[in-house]
């Protein structure tokens, strides 16, 4: 999943299913050599 290269400023959305397990998930931009800096934790909670 990806979006296009923006230029600054501009947005763009993704919309994915998160994964039913609660936990930390690492994520990364794969533009190349861009993961050193643009990465990210996707905290999923459980249900209440």
């Amino acid at each position: 999943m990806h979006t296009a290269v923006l230029e600054p400023g501009a947005t763009d959305r993704i919309f994915f299913e998160a994964p039913s397990q609660p936990g930390d998930y690492e994520y990364i931009c794969s533009f190349p050599g861009h993961s050193a800096l643009m990465r990210g934790i996707l905290r999923v909670l459980p249900r209440e």
